[in-house]
């Protein structure tokens, strides 16, 4: 009966693997008594990536080999389970196909595309067993931040500030889970985190990130109000996004704690100058809204039994004003856009709102 049971039931299901496929082609073999990482190792690889031809990651031109965990999301994951299946000093060649890779999103930072093939050229080094978060001593936790930043700043000093984003973002990881600390521990903790979010906001800033450096900024003044660095970050991810408000609000924070502070004035003087050149150039447009809708209102009030028309005529004039000015407007250029929009609407309805016969219109 039991067997019969059993040959009636549905087979278990079996786990589907993930959607992606990749290839490893040895280029150079490893010695087979070589060690082989597992997940959680940090290993030290050298990877040159390529897509359609054009290289996005090469360590070798670099000159600053990875160390990455495996098995965390640090490798798109086509690339991690490679280097899973190598043993070090193997060299390797990797295919992995888009949904091994990237998938639909790219990376917009390194230029790759949407639903982009990969190729890498990839050689494990070396690999080191690495304890978890939460087994690491506070000593460890500190020494591997600064390692971390010390390879970040070092990059970031050649120009690689990709590179340099990813360590100073590795390191944040070891500030974390700092529990029962007393009072001079926690406050070598949040110097260090201070530091790193600092570093962060730079290599942001650097890679068009100026949502996130605004994060950045915010923690550290969070805990530090009158930190320069901070404020003047700030500053600069507002003016890149075109906030000029924004960006003056933070240059004059910036000067208030520090008087002195000489590229916290150049760019409040710069914001200045674009400030006014926008007032000046929202005046203008003002004007030749007031005119066209006006002009053309009466135009049409005149050609028309009742004015409607003309009405009709004098609000699509001002509205292709309207559109022509807002399709131009770029960065800076945006929030004057939009606050010229609504001033414009309302100048266009009241100038259509006045034909020859509008008071009788109303009264009927």
């Amino acid at each position: 009966m039991a067997d019969d049971l059993a040959s009636d039931s549905p087979p278990p299901p079996e786990d589907s693997p993930p959607p992606g496929r990749w290839e490893k082609h040895v280029i150079t073999p490893a010695d087979p008594s070589a060690p082989a990482p597992v997940a959680g190792d940090r290993v030290r690889v050298h990877v040159v990536g390529t897509c359609a031809g054009r290289t996005f990651e090469d360590s070798r031109a670099r000159g600053a080999e990875l160390e990455l965990r495996l098995g965390r999301g640090n490798f798109v994951r086509g690339l991690d389970l490679a280097l899973a299946q190598m043993r070090v000093g193997e060299r390797a060649h990797v295919l992995v196909d888009a949904d091994a890779g990237w998938g639909v999103d790219g990376n917009r930072l390194l230029g790759v595309p949407a639903r982009a093939s990969l190729e890498y050229d990839v050689e494990l080094l070396a690999l080191t067993a690495e304890p978890e978060l939460w087994d690491l001593d506070f000593g460890a936790k500190m020494e591997l931040a600064q390692w971390r930043r010390a390879r970040g700043v070092a990059l970031y000093q050649r120009g690689h500030a990709y590179g340099a984003h990813e360590e100073f973002l590795q390191g944040q990881r070891y500030l974390s889970f700092m529990a029962d600390l007393g009072a001079e521990d926690a406050e070598r903790v949040q110097r260090a985190k201070v530091t790193s979010d600092l570093n962060c906001a730079a290599t942001a800033l650097k890679l068009g990130l100026e949502r996130d450096a605004l994060k950045y900024c915010a923690a550290v003044l969070a805990v530090d109000e009158a930190n320069a660095k901070a404020h003047y970050r700030a500053a600069q991810a507002h003016a890149a996004l075109g906030d000029i408000l924004k960006a003056e609000a933070a240059c004059d924070r910036l000067l208030r704690f520090n008087p002195g502070h000489a590229d916290g004035a150049a760019l409040r003087a710069m914001v200045k100058r674009r400030t006014e050149h926008l007032q000046r150039k929202r005046k203008r447009f003002y004007r030749r809204i007031f005119a066209a809708a006006g002009a053309d209102a009466r135009d049409g009030a005149g050609g028309c039994a009742d004015g409607e028309r003309g009405a009709a005529d004098g609000r699509c004039a001002a509205w292709k004003l309207i559109a022509r000015h807002a399709s131009g407007c770029r960065g800076w250029a945006v929030s004057v856009g939009c606050a010229a929009l609504a001033g414009a609407a309302l100048a266009a309805a009241l100038a259509a709102w006045r034909p020859a016969n509008s008071l009788s219109a109303m009264l009927v």
